[in-house]
């Protein structure tokens, strides 16, 4: 693969929608030229792809990480199957339950006390299966070494055991395609720090804000299921059963990602054995089925209300050798006005296409290989045009392999 980074750029409007709130069930905004816009968070878009059928069959074929503070219970979960003394399993999950460093007060309650009785970490981990089978056996072996011993022997065997040295000298085939792409920043010696391998800025819509809100009800039903009058409730047959809001809009976002190929091998073949590495065959499958996701996904928030599923209007795929990565979200520093003869989207991508054709001869990016899809087929200077997305694919996979 000659060309070592790839970025993407995607123009994509939605219709009436509530893709990402906060914590008080706000749309996400932030601020772009003065004006106010939506935003779209670069977490909620990974976890979209994370769970998206291209790409998660594909990643699944060489591991399966998690998001978890359960690492206790799984581990005794195992070793319960495996017939070990209950009171033994329980010093075990002691140890773990410090796996981490607590900055908040997750597992805490209001007053920041300790949550008796959660045996769970003191952070989210971000860890893969076989690093979990690897723990679980490292302890199942020792506890099997110490099951003749008294309680109290135990307990001391255990608070000396340096478990996470041998579980170390054991890392092998860990890193699953989730931690090799999006890295992980480890706080314990347990597990090994990534290096992500791409980088997702938050999508940031090329209009303003222009909030409307749902006043939504859900009538009462349940008299509908009674066959006697009797049955009735007395107090209270008709009106709604729940009365509600929610905040949507109608944003059209510019969205950017980008991978290093480079950094992605790396990871990927970090603590495998010299025959036992991923080939570049495999590589290229993970990051087309990654592509193939990102511009067919959309995050999840209240899609049961919303429906919110248009395709992208615009995509481009930029390849380069290192150097210089370029965002071009200052194509709109100034928001779309509506006005005759224009509509949000034709604007946007007008506005996209000749900033990047100004960015591109001011600071002669021209060597770069560029791959250009529209909706509109309005074409962009210095780059293969794209009639479908299969072409787009296609037109990728060679790249990719040259």
């Amino acid at each position: 693969m000659k060309k070592r980074n790839v970025s993407v750029h995607i123009l994509q409007s939605f219709g009436p929608s509530s893709l990402n709130r906060d914590r008080l069930d706000q749309l996400k905004t932030a601020l772009l030229g003065g004006f106010l816009r939506y935003r779209l968070s670069s977490q909620a878009l990974k976890n979209a792809i994370k769970n998206c059928e291209y790409y998660f069959k594909e990643a699944l074929k060489i591991g399966r990480s998690y998001y978890t503070r359960k690492l206790p219970l799984i581990v005794q979960e195992r070793l319960l199957k495996n017939g070990i003394n209950s009171e033994h399993i329980k010093l075990v999950v002691n140890i773990l339950k410090k796996t981490g460093t607590s900055s908040d007060n997750n597992g805490d309650d209001e007053k920041g006390k300790k949550k008796k009785g959660k045996n769970i970490t003191k952070q989210v981990l971000f860890i893969s299966h076989v690093e979990i089978e690897i723990i679980a056996d490292t302890f199942l072996k020792k506890l099997k070494s110490l099951s003749a011993k008294p309680i109290n022997e135990v307990k001391k065997e255990l608070k000396d055991f340096n478990y996470e040295a041998i579980v170390n000298k054991k890392r092998t085939n860990i890193i699953t395609p989730n931690i090799a792409l999006f890295g992980r920043m480890s706080t314990s010696p347990l597990f090994p720090h990534i290096d992500s391998a791409v980088q997702f800025a938050h999508s940031i819509s090329t209009n303003v804000v222009t909030h409307e809100q749902d006043d939504f009800s859900g009538q009462e039903s349940a008299s509908s299921c009674i066959t006697k009058e009797d049955d009735l409730p007395k107090t209270s047959n008709q009106g709604s059963g729940i009365m509600n809001q929610t905040d949507y809009g109608s944003p059209c976002y510019y969205r950017y990602y980008s991978i290093d190929f480079t950094k992605f091998c790396k990871n990927m073949n970090l603590y495998r054995d010299s025959n036992d590495l991923i080939d570049e065959k495999t590589l290229i499958n993970l990051i087309l089925a990654f592509f193939k996701a990102s511009v067919r996904v959309y995050p999840s928030s209240r899609q049961s209300s919303f429906a919110a599923h248009q395709p992208p209007s615009a995509i481009l795929v930029e390849f380069h050798n290192g150097g210089q990565k370029t965002q071009y979200s200052n194509a709109f520093i100034k928001p779309f006005q509506p006005h005759m003869g224009k509509d949000l989207i034709t604007d946007s991508i007008n506005k996209f296409k000749n900033y990047v054709e100004l960015v591109t001869r001011k600071f002669n990016l021209n060597d770069r290989k560029r791959l250009w899809f529209c909706l509109d087929d309005i074409e962009l200077d210095n780059a293969l045009y794209c009639d479908t997305i299969n072409d787009l694919e296609s037109e990728l996979h060679k790249c990719l392999v040259a």
